[in-house]
């Protein structure tokens, strides 16, 4: 072994000297001993030092040369030589700019004239702000288009408005003129390698007998893998495919797949009835009753009816018994879900509403005319009827709005509003049908670890801001106001603005309901369920028993007629006939039924991992994905909607004693004695009572805010990711803010990799034969090597942080090619004028005497895989420091990414540069030294 003494000479090391650490520390000891203590000082204490050095090292003429760019260029401008040649570019340049300008802005469905605006006014400021010499500003086709993109969404809006002119003449609340005249038309645009390391015959792992025929020298990484490398497998595509499948079905056994398609078989078999029955009675019996109000209550944040959440709790929790393979999971209703369920609808609504606005323009909806009389399109005419009251009400009240709507006018309008539920029933149903079977899929194929994409800070802090959607949603319904939907970007802050405007207006018996019933239900909750909750084996059904008491108050004093309190009204009994919806409603609609299933598989999947750890059994990840699929696929024939485990119900059903999905049999039954028989007494259920079992649900949610700090001293990029993703959700939609969470998530990964890609290595010693390598930055005690800098890349190359790469290794060696080879021609200058040989200039001029690098060793053993661009970065990094003299040279390479290096002639053109360790690589040094002394 090669290491550094305090001289930082490379040289061998006398095993019998005084002062070497013979032994060999384990990591936490060498830590504790070797490394610099961290900044723990708080971020605050932090800013005034930052802020004082930046400005101590502030000079305000290089900040606005590099701020200005042009200053730069207008002084050093040879007039005579520069001037011609911009001319003739840039009347070239100026003459495609005329024709592609207008043809590109033509394409943005804005006038061509705009074109030639944005390459004036972008060419002007460039001209200012770039550092780019040889670029051409102006207007892009892809822009363009992107544009137009946006302009569209713009029509389709104000085609939304404009179904509210055609039903009141009005338009934001100002009077609207017969003729429409002088509104736009809408505008459109045209829409294997199977490579390995072979070990020895015996496989065993044992000592070398250092008498034994050893290879001694330390080979390249070239010879390394022409002696021990197996051969490529370089067989086509085609005749591989028929030995994969042969191979798949050799192994192929009935019965293994049919227990592994079906988990329930292996738990009938091996259920014990006296000891497993008792729990998963108890446990069913227990979920269940929790199953129906908040069943109720969450089918009625999607604007369905609250029976919808009965089908969901039933139908769900029978075909996760047969397919799933977490024991304790209690499948139903979920929160989340119906509002993202409600997003979709509400879309669909405005959608009608849409082509509605083309039947007032020109008497034609989807190209066939129309009376005068809308009665005869009953779908779209009583969307667009109830549009204003639906806009006015809360999401647990719209399916309420739309039974008083029936309750106050005729029979036609009775059959109508059913129509109108129905048909939204079935655009929920359609979006859970083409989802599942999107899932199940996807779960065929492995495409399972698809959630890895999502963190738990991702998870937890979408959670959170859909919570704050949830009980803002939901405060409406608790004070008893009608207050229109807001939709888009920062509807929390909009519907918050409303409802304090609207407060004198509350409905006070309401307002009391909602205040004794959460009261209720927390206390009894904190109080009760959870102080005692290792001496209760069932919980306290508080929730079912508010709701019997409610419903019966609220019969025998007549609230809805006399104190105006919304009521759940008509229940149907029995269960629905199944039936496959109508797919062609959901096509615009499939993207956000897909994000939907997502979330709802990656809750699914966390909860079955954490019971299967709790319990020692194994949760398959694919079965999960098959079985979340089939669920709601089975959900949406049901006239029901995307389901998912809940983490509550499914932590209840756990405590209850429960042992398998049996349980959810028991749960399922007592759902279906509600359907059956029990529904129709709900009736008169305030719906304010189902507001308060949500909001109440919700407060474990908001507890999680209180846990910000410390994930911040845990980690501060998950930290920012949970902060991120929660604000995102509670500004944006649902499916925005969850997208916008994991592109953030992603981007971090990104940053990360462009912060940090090198540091500067020094050698410690840690025994007689061992030396490890650390960053000087972070280990004081590391010795750097005479004329050897080690560079360690410390993440993967490619196209991001290429250039930032090879920026970052000129910056720690100390070495910028660029300016010593126009030194070395400065000096060749000054030598011809001088007389002087070119060598003596070499040595004054370059700096390449004695105590200059002369060799950089870059370590690539972090470096998880590489693109195109970053071999270019090495290949460029070797190119540059061999012109002024510099040897470069590559260690530890990983296996991974060999391959690349194969294909872009990297491999051929620098193999004499790779070597297997930095140990290797710098014995080479030494030796290579040796010789030249000799």
């Amino acid at each position: 072994m090669y290491s550094a003494r305090s001289t930082g000479s490379l040289e061998l090391v006398d095993p019998e000297a005084e002062g070497v650490i013979t032994k060999y520390p384990k990591l936490v000891e060498f830590e504790e001993t070797f490394r610099d203590p961290e900044d723990n000082s708080s971020l605050f204490s932090r800013i005034p030092l930052a802020v004082k050095g930046y400005f101590s090292e502030c000079d305000v003429t290089k900040s606005v040369n590099r701020f200005f760019p042009f200053i730069k260029t207008i002084r050093k401008y040879k007039v005579k030589e520069d001037l011609p040649n911009d001319l003739i570019a840039g009347i070239t340049s100026g003459v495609m700019m005329i024709p592609q300008g207008m043809a590109f802005a033509a394409l943005s469905t804005l006038p061509p004239i705009v074109g030639l605006y944005i390459s004036f006014f972008a060419s002007i400021t460039y001209f200012f702000l770039g550092t780019g010499r040889q670029l051409s500003w102006g207007c892009i086709a892809i822009l363009s288009l992107m544009i137009a993109t946006i302009l569209d969404k713009y029509d389709s809006s104000v085609a939304g408005e404009l179904s509210l002119v055609c039903l009141n003449g009005t338009l934001n609340g100002q009077s609207v003129p017969d003729s429409l005249g002088s509104l736009p038309e809408a505008s459109t645009v045209a829409k294997y390698i199977l490579t390995m390391y072979s070990a020895r015959s015996t496989g065993s792992l044992e000592l070398v007998d250092p008498e034994a025929e050893v290879i001694t020298k330390y080979p390249k990484l070239v010879e390394f893998e022409e002696t021990f490398r197996d051969p490529e497998d370089n067989s086509s595509l085609f005749s591989r495919i028929p030995l994969v499948v042969k191979g798949y079905f050799s192994e192929c056994d009935v019965t293994k797949s049919v227990n592994r398609f079906f988990p329930f078989i292996k738990t009938i078999r091996k259920y014990k009835v006296k000891e497993d029955l008792p729990n998963d009675l108890i446990a069913g019996i227990t979920s269940g009753v929790m199953m129906i109000p908040q069943g109720m209550a969450f089918a009625a944040l999607s604007t369905l009816p609250p029976i919808v959440g009965l089908y969901i709790s039933f139908f769900a929790s029978i075909t996760y018994f047969f397919l799933g393979t977490g024991r304790q999971l209690s499948w139903g209703c979920i929160a989340i879900l119906s509002l993202m369920i409600a997003t979709i609808l509400d879309k669909y609504d405005s959608s009608v509403a849409g082509e509605l606005s083309l039947v007032c323009l020109n008497g034609t909806l989807n190209g066939q005319s129309v009376p005068d009389s809308l009665g005869s399109l009953p779908e779209a005419s009583t969307v667009a009827n109830t549009i204003a009251d639906t806009t006015s009400s809360s999401l647990v009240t719209d399916y309420v709005v739309l039974q008083n709507t029936t309750h106050s006018g005729s029979s036609k309008t009775a059959e109508e509003m059913a129509a109108i539920v129905a048909k939204r029933m079935e655009v929920a149903s359609g979006v859970s049908v083409a989802a599942g079977l999107i899932l199940i899929l996807a779960s065929r194929v492995g495409l399972s670890k698809i959630t890895n994409l999502m963190s738990d800070s991702l998870i937890t802090g979408f959670t959170v801001g859909i919570s704050f959607h949830v009980a803002t949603s939901q405060l409406k319904s608790l004070l008893g106001l009608s207050i229109p939907r807001f939709k888009g970007i920062a509807s929390v802050i909009r519907t918050w603005i409303e409802i304090l405007k609207k407060l004198p207006e509350t409905n006070i018996a309401t307002l009391i309901i909602s205040i004794i019933c959460m009261l209720v239900i927390y206390l009894v909750k904190r109080c009760i369920n959870e102080r005692f909750k290792k001496r209760m084996r069932i919980p306290v059904p508080i929730e079912l028993f508010v709701v019997i008491v409610a419903t019966l108050i609220s019969t025998f004093a007549n609230l809805n007629e006399t104190y105006d309190v919304p009521v759940v009204e008509d229940v149907p009994i029995g269960v629905p006939a199944p039936k496959f919806p109508d797919l062609t409603l959901v096509t615009d609609y499939i993207g956000d039924g897909i994000v939907i299933i997502i979330v709802s598989y990656a809750q699914t999947l966390a909860m079955a991992k954490t019971m299967g750890l709790k319990h020692n059994y194994q949760v398959d990840a694919n079965q999960e994905m098959l079985a979340c699929g089939a669920c709601s696929v089975v959900c949406g024939l049901f006239s029901s909607y995307i389901t998912g485990a809940s983490v509550s119900r499914s932590v209840v059903q756990d405590g209850a004693g429960g042992r398998t999905q049996i349980a959810s049999l028991f749960a399922a039954g007592l759902v279906l004695l509600v359907i059956m028989v029990i529904g129709p007494y709900f009736y008169y259920l305030p719906m304010c009572v189902l507001s308060s079992i949500i909001v109440v649900n919700l407060r474990t949610m908001f507890l999680k805010l209180l846990v910000i700090p410390t994930e911040w001293r845990k980690s501060r990029y998950d930290c920012a990711v949970w902060v991120f993703t929660c604000v995102a959700t509670i500004v944006l939609n649902a499916d925005m803010g969850l997208l916008a969470g994991v592109v953030f998530s992603l981007f971090l990964v990104v940053m990360r990799s462009m912060i940090t890609p090198v540091v500067e290595a020094g050698q410690i010693q840690t025994g007689a034969f061992n030396v490890e390598l650390r960053s000087l930055s972070k280990y004081s005690s590391a010795t750097k090597l005479q004329s050897v800098k080690i560079i360690k890349i410390k993440t993967p190359l490619y196209f991001v942080n290429a250039n930032i790469f090879t920026a970052k290794v000129f910056q720690k060696t100390g070495i910028e090619p660029i300016v010593l080879k126009k030194q070395l021609k400065e000096a060749k200058k000054v030598v011809e004028t001088a007389d002087k040989d070119t060598e003596h200039m070499n040595g004054t001029m370059l700096g390449t005497g004695p105590e200059d690098t002369k060799v950089i060793v870059l370590d690539a053993s972090e470096v998880a895989f590489i693109d195109l661009m970053g071999v270019q970065a090495l290949q460029f990094l070797i190119s540059e420091f061999v012109s002024v003299d510099k040897e470069v040279l590559i260690t530890s390479i990983p296996e991974s990414i060999l391959p690349m290096l194969h294909s872009t002639g990297f491999w051929a053109k620098n193999g004499d540069r790779l070597f297997l360790s930095v140990e290797a690589a710098l014995a080479s040094i030494v030796t290579t030294a040796e010789t030249k002394k000799d």
